[in-house]
């Protein structure tokens, strides 16, 4: 990997929060913001439907702080290897 996107990527709080340990990783994601969330989880997935203008044309609701605290965890989480799908002991995927 070139080495000016490693230093960006290193440095990036998008990025930062996927390398967390998994507990580290809980205390982080329930300490955003709704906003925060938002903001990462549209980052990540370019595709997904997370800003409450387009949930609301999609879904006619938007999402909660708890809903997004799940969806990214899941995010992140099921790309490691030997996660059981659990988020704080709650099956969440």
């Amino acid at each position: 990997m070139d080495l000016l996107i490693e230093t960006k990527r290193n440095s990036d709080v998008h990025y930062k929060v996927m390398a967390l340990p998994e507990d580290e990783l809980l205390t982080e994601v329930r300490a955003m913001s709704r906003e925060q969330l938002i903001d990462w989880l549209s980052w990540n997935d370019r595709n997904g439907i997370y800003k409450d203008v387009d949930s609301m044309a999609e879904f006619g609701n938007v999402m909660t702080k708890e809903e997004g605290e799940e969806i990214m965890f899941r995010q992140i989480m099921s790309e490691r290897e030997g996660w059981d799908g659990r988020m704080d002991g709650k099956l969440i995927y």
